[in-house]
């Protein structure tokens, strides 16, 4: 799925600004081949696809692939209710949640995620930071990402 020059270019990347170990974990079901109308078909196959070969690009990312359908309590303990999900994990206690296929514009972003996941840098005015902790209760943050 990821062109020649791109992986080149990506994993030239990843040697340069991964510095901690990642953990991805992709949430999936089967498909079934069959059209339901009113459900539209998951991306999984293409996701895990993707992520397969994001995976291979730098020995500091492990990728586990988990069938929400075979492993339903793994999806529920992670709170995934829909697929694909992707959960990015570094070092710190922090994870990054991705909905729906990583392609197009959004493909960007994963390999930004996972260079900023495993240096454990945000990108974050320290100002904000110094306000987020000293906030008394944690606090989930959300970002849209979509070209539109």
């Amino acid at each position: 799925m990821i062109p020649d020059r791109e992986r080149a270019l990506i994993r030239e990347r990843f040697e340069a600004e991964l510095k901690t170990p990642v953990q991805i974990d992709l949430f999936v079901r089967p498909e079934s081949g069959l059209f339901i109308p009113g459900r539209p078909p998951t991306t999984s196959k293409e996701a895990r696809q993707l992520l397969e070969e994001v995976a291979a690009l730098s020995d500091l990312i492990a990728l586990r692939v988990v069938d929400v359908t075979a492993e339903p309590e793994a999806a529920a303990a992670a709170d995934v209710t829909g697929v694909p999900a992707i959960i990015i994990r570094g070092p710190e206690d922090g994870r990054v949640r991705m909905l729906g296929l990583p392609a197009g514009y959004e493909f960007a972003t994963l390999i930004e995620t996972i260079a900023s996941v495993s240096s454990g840098e945000t990108g974050i005015d320290p100002s904000i930071v110094e306000i987020l902790d000293a906030l008394p209760d944690p606090v989930d943050i959300q970002v849209f990402v979509t070209p539109t």
